[in-house]
């Protein structure tokens, strides 16, 4: 969006990524993805930040790697607070937290506004 933070702005201009603007007020980021993608190859696939399978999937592995970290320590997690946003990181998280440590909490958190 048009006010992202400038850290985050140059961040990814630096990693050669291109920054579309749009007011997150008054634009469906979806849509303007979807925008961007038709004037790119036929064949580009666009695939959400947050609600798609393998992004899912990808954000489980922190979960993983968290219990399996704790787990080697003989630590067990009664609560994990996780932040929410688009919901892909709580749901990955969340999935493999649950089948290795059945007995946890996920608690899902978000700053104030």
């Amino acid at each position: 969006p048009a006010d992202a933070p400038p850290l985050k702005i140059k961040a990814t201009q630096s990693y050669g990524g291109n920054v579309i603007f749009y007011d997150r007020y008054t634009e469906q980021r979806d849509e303007v993805a979807q925008r961007v993608k038709e004037t790119l190859p036929e064949g580009t696939v666009f695939i959400p930040p947050y609600d798609h399978k393998y992004v899912i999937a990808g954000q489980g592995t922190v979960g993983k790697e968290i219990i399996d970290d704790l787990q080697s320590e003989s630590i067990t997690l009664d609560y994990l607070f996780v932040c929410v946003g688009g919901g892909g990181l709580i749901s990955g998280i969340s999935l493999s937290a649950k089948a290795l440590s059945p007995n946890t909490k996920i608690i899902g958190v978000e700053p104030e506004a």
